[in-house]
């Protein structure tokens, strides 16, 4: 084989190969059932609360949107929100920077309650098996909150601070 036919064949099999690999990665694209576009950046992981889906929308609006792409909201809390969004049954539970643990109601976003702790809860609250609300503050404290009303359920205080919550 010559050089000119071994450079042509090589030519040839880089065309081919390109050629391949092209419609290989392309992926059939898949539909959407909707598109929506909020102008905002989605700071937190969406959470679901029965068909809903709650999402925090610049640091400071609490949303909702359903199946079909429908949004409630924004609700504008006013102040920075600073950890994931706890589900419960009929609410969403948000903290902020301010140290105020917020509640709204799932059906149209009202606020149920509010509550204030000596600050910021350190790390995220979470929800407890029996509906109650886990807050923790970097001065050592745990505080629990009932998850329909808000009032304190006890509170505990260790020393240190606590790192890591769990159910």
């Amino acid at each position: 084989m010559t050089k000119l036919r071994f450079a042509f064949f090589l030519l040839l099999i880089g065309v081919l190969g390109k050629f391949l690999l092209d419609n290989f990665n392309r992926l059939p694209s898949t539909p959407s059932k909707w598109s929506i576009s909020l102008g905002k950046e989605i700071l937190t992981p969406p959470v679901n609360v029965g068909d809903e889906a709650f999402f925090v929308v610049g640091g400071s609006d609490l949303s909702k949107i359903n199946e079909k792409g429908n949004i409630t909201g924004p609700i504008n809390l006013q102040s920075t929100l600073r950890h994931p969004l706890i589900p419960l049954i009929n609410s969403v539970v948000v903290s902020d920077t301010e140290g105020r643990i917020l509640s709204f109601r799932k059906s149209d976003l009202k606020l149920m309650w509010e509550r204030q702790v000596p600050e910021a809860p350190s790390i995220s609250p979470i929800s407890l098996p029996d509906g109650n609300i886990l807050v923790a503050v970097s001065s050592g404290a745990l505080f629990s909150l009932d998850g329909q009303s808000g009032n304190p359920t006890w509170e505990c205080y260790v020393t240190g601070a606590a790192m890591e919550l769990s159910a």
